[in-house]
Parts: structure tokens; sequence; C-alpha cells
């Protein structure tokens, strides 16, 4: 599916129109599609960009399903699914490019990619964009599609500059069995002694033989072989043009819109001369700057059940996202579960293993706010009537603790309790928006301030002069559950007088 497609046309006052390039394909009507190692691009490459009209924005720019509506799209290894969005990032913000609205559904199964869209698959008004193994007639297609060979799983990965999966107004997003627990998990998850089964007892998808085996009374499904090398990867970037640092030098959020050679493992080379997607290159700094993953909204479900997330990105540790950031802690992979929507997780692995032992790989931030300068000292911007902790600015009572220099005492965890690779954000009230945080002159995190004689600051006031005002950041901490590290401020009042 590529070169020209149709137009809509809108006329601008004073005269002139503007452009708007239609979906390539549109089910409606109670419509029904098998596609079988569909490639569409739209357009092929960067020096087609200009024939790709955004003027307003497009819901299914590759695929349109609407008005109880099915699309299937299988990939296998000799003929992976692509779908392929504009490459000019000023292209693809306003542009879905799988699309499933008014009580229809799309299902992913076999290797796909899906990259260069503003979002990558979107689900309105009781829809459902799911990702599984190839079925037929609700069970695996093993001879249909051969699953005894790993490189026919269903390996996902997503590439988007806004958000990869969003469920709108009653939708639902479904990923399972991309991988199987019982390939990643160390045994001692779900066994005992002898080898008798000890968790879990509602989706055995082992055959009953080896490490794990459970009594011949139990059912096994025995599924595992035909599921375990299936994955699902996500390459988010945010709604942003930010160049990091403020430098046209430094590599930022734009330059991560491309299609990079190095996200895959094997990478189509002319529009005729696809290869195949088998395995992942985890090294992701040329494809993601973090940012939204999965969005569930308007009271909507997100459901993932025995998927394995590859991740291979460097610790998100950060409290808060901050495109700003070069070393990549900031740069959170978050799943916004807001207003009234549900998040439902079972048998889950990260990096190939149980996600408990990613500890070491994947931590959140630590138990309390510190100065931004060694040696670190606690923040103390809580109300001295706070219960147990006083005026210790707390972050994360999950997080790792330690005898802070400068306070006596220890709060915290010995070891980091709050771990994975991704942030789950809820929805805070709306004005939280308005809040913000001081920072020093240049841009950057200024933790001590002389106004006022008080020894330090964070999110709260005594700020320099010629600081600046940023809002968001108070936020993306209530959605989290986290507090400032002291008093925050929706009044941007600088200047000499500034308190």
């Amino acid at each position: 599916l590529s070169g020209n497609h149709q137009c809509e046309q809108r006329p601008l006052g004073g005269g002139g129109v503007v452009r708007t390039t239609l979906p390539s394909v549109v089910l409606k009507n109670g419509s029904y599609m098998d596609g079988i190692g569909v490639k569409s691009i739209n357009p092929t490459f960067l020096a087609d960009g200009n024939k790709y009209e955004v003027a307003e924005g497009v819901r299914g720019a590759a695929f349109s399903v609407t008005d109880q509506s099915t699309l299937r799209l299988v990939g296998h290894q000799y003929n992976a699914t692509y779908i392929l969005g504009p490459e000019l990032w000023s292209k693809q913000q306003r542009v879905a490019g799988v699309y499933a609205g008014n009580n229809s559904k799309v299902y992913f199964a076999g290797p796909t990619t899906i990259a260069q869209y503003g979002v990558d698959a979107l689900a309105e008004d009781n829809s459902v964009i799911e990702f599984g193994p190839p079925l037929k007639d609700g069970v695996l297609d093993v001879s249909g599609f051969n699953l005894a060979d790993p490189d026919n799983h269903t390996r996902v990965q997503l590439h988007s500059t806004r958000a990869c999966l969003v469920a709108n107004r009653n939708s639902t997003i479904d990923m399972h069995d991309l991988g199987d627990y019982h390939a990643f998990w160390d045994p001692k998850y779900y066994t005992t002694a002898g080898n008798v089964q000890l968790e879990p007892l509602d989706y055995l998808t082992g055959d009953g033989t080896g490490a794990g085996a459970t009594p011949l009374s139990q059912t096994m499904y025995a599924t595992s072989a035909y599921t375990s090398s299936g994955a699902m990867q996500f390459y988010p970037n945010p709604f942003a043009d930010y160049v990091a640092n403020g430098t046209t030098n430094g590599v930022g959020v734009i330059d991560q819109a491309t299609y990079p050679a190095t996200t895959f493992a094997s990478v189509p080379t002319t529009q005729n001369g696809w290869l195949n997607l088998t395995t992942y290159d985890n090294t992701i700094s040329n494809a993601s700057w973090g940012g939204m993953c999965v969005r569930a909204v308007g009271g909507s479900t997100v459901n993932a059940r025995n998927v394995m997330f590859p991740t291979g990105w460097i610790d998100p540790s950060g409290a808060y996202y901050d495109a700003s950031t070069i070393g990549g802690c900031d740069l959170l992979r978050i799943w916004n579960i807001a207003d009234e929507s549900q998040l439902h997780t079972s048998y889950l692995s990260v990096s190939s293993l149980h996600p408990q032992d990613t500890s070491a790989t994947y931590t959140g931030p630590s138990a309390v706010w510190v100065s931004g300068a060694s040696p670190f000292v606690p923040l103390s911007g809580a109300p001295s009537s706070t219960p147990d902790t006083s005026t210790l600015s707390v972050l994360d009572s999950f997080g790792l603790g330690y005898n802070h220099q400068g306070w006596t005492g220890f709060y915290g965890k010995t070891t980091f309790e709050n771990i994975g690779p991704f942030r789950i954000y809820v929805s805070p009230h709306p004005k939280a928006k308005f809040l913000g945080y001081v920072s020093g002159a240049g841009g950057f995190y200024t933790p001590y301030g002389s106004d006022g004689g008080q020894p330090w600051f964070s999110m709260g006031f005594g700020m320099p002069s010629n600081s600046i005002f940023v809002s968001g950041a108070p936020y993306q901490l209530f959605a989290q559950g986290y507090a400032t590290s002291s008093d925050c401020s929706a009044i941007n009042n600088q200047g000499p007088n500034y308190t």
C-alpha cells in the first residue's frame, strides 16, 4: 500500500486551501478483512514527505476500521507486518496509524512493526486493539503459521511521537501471550521443592514436564513453546520537537521521529526489498526519547497477560519525565491509566526475567527528596506537623533510603522496592497542571537559594530572583502518588521582589 492517496480539501478564509491525506484502507458498516504480511507505507521515504498532507487530524492513516467492522493483520517470519507513517515529525503529530472506532476491532498477530505515527494504534467508542498469537476459531493456529518455529511468534515494535497505544471512551487495549512466563521466570516463582506446582494455578501454559511440572490432575495448556519468543517493545517519544540541552548539535526528541535503522535487527532497504523482523536491538537510544507507551482514557481498559517486555533502556529512576535530560534517568516510559479507566496485568516478564529479578536494572526514585549536588542533603519542605517524618520531604516510601548527611535518621527501604521499567500515571485534578517549580538561571536545577535565609529549596519558594518558573512537574508527581519536595506555586512572579 503506497503511492498516491486521496486528499480532503478545505478552503481557508481569505483564499487558499488546506489538504489532509485520507486513510489508505477503510473498513466500515460491519466489514471484515484479513491481511497477511501487509506492508503499508504512508508515504514511502523522506523524499516523498512533502506529498503527505496533514492539515487536520487523521484517525487511521493506514487503516480506518469503524462501525462494527473487524481487521486482522497477521505477519510471519518471511513477510512481517510493517505499517510506516510519514518520516517528518511535523506530519506525524496528529496522525494515528491504525484506528478502531464505534464497536470495531483490530487484531495483530505475528511479527509486527508500526512506526512514525503520533499514535500507532487508537481505539475509540467501545472498540478493541488486540495483540496476540495467530488464532483459528479462538485457539492457536499452530500448523497454519508454523508456531513451532519461534520466528513466527508475535513480536511487536511500536515507535511513536505521542503515544504508542491509546484507548478512549470505553475501549480496550489487549496484549496477551506475547512471550511466556515459563520461558523466563525462575521456577522458584511457580514451584515448590519436588517440582510440585505452587503458583500460578490459573494459567498453566507449560506441558507438565521438566522444572515446574504439575500433577497430572492439573489442566495443562501446553502452549508455551508456541508463544515464548513473542514480545512487546515500545519506542515512545514525547509530543515535542525539543532538542536536548537547547543546542542544535545535541541529539534530541525530533531526531527520534524518523524510523531508525538501529531500532531493528533487520530493516527494509527499498519498497520491494523488505527483510524480516526476527530479533530486537535493545540499544534504543536512537529510537526513543521516552514518553507515553500506553494511554487509557474515558473509562477504558488495558489488559496485559503473559507478555514479555524486552525493554533495554537506561534506568528511568527520575521522579518525573523531563525531556531536557541527557543522561536518560528522567526519560520515563509511562502507562497513563486516566479517568475511570482500569489496568489488569498478570504473568509479565521484563528483560527475559521475572519482574522482581530486574530490581538491579529498573528502579524508581529514592525515598526522600535531596539536594541536587553532592554531598546530598535531604530537603525539609513538609509541614512540621507531618506524623512520623515531620518536615522531611518524602518522595517514595518504597524507594531506597540511607543515612543522609545533615539529617539524623533513616527513612525508606534497605533495598529498592519501587522497581520496574514503566511508570503508572493516574489523573490528578486538572488545576494541578498550573503548579510549577522554579529553575535557576540557564534552565538548570538549583537546589540552594539565599532568599529569606533558607538553606535549600527544590519545588518551592526562595529561589534567586533570576529563576525561571516551569510548570508540569507537580502534576506528574501527583499522578504517580508522590509529593513535591516543598510548597509549589501557580504564580509566575519573577523579579527582585520574588518570594
